[in-house]
């Protein structure tokens, strides 16, 4: 009887630990209405307040460039910063701050 009622509970917690992963994933979505004013105030310096990149190594996300690539792999080139050239964000901004960024990077991409 005890062997049964462990197995029940563990089974309660698998559930009610894949309930609240559901939730996490779900509140670490990057939102692009929040991502806005991080966008502008952080990241438009080098990639424009249109999405058009103001140097010529800066990717340009009105064209779509570099935005074929997971929000997780983004999200950690702007965390960690990119080869001495974009400076890494994530001393500044919160990783979900940078996720709404990158959701807000992509309105810009037309495709």
């Amino acid at each position: 009887m005890e062997h049964r009622w462990n197995a029940v509970r563990l089974a309660r917690i698998g559930l009610a630990t894949l309930a609240l992963a559901g939730a996490t994933s779900a509140a670490d979505a990057g939102e692009a209405a929040r991502g806005r004013a991080t966008y502008i105030s952080i990241c438009s310096s080098c990639h424009g307040l249109d999405g058009i990149g103001n140097l010529n190594y800066v990717p340009s996300f009105s064209k779509c460039e570099n935005l074929n690539k997971s929000d997780a792999k983004l999200m950690i080139s702007v965390r960690d910063g990119v080869g001495g050239r974009m400076p890494p964000w994530g001393v500044l901004l919160s990783e979900q701050q940078i996720l709404d960024a990158i959701a807000y990077a992509r309105t810009f991409c037309r495709r």
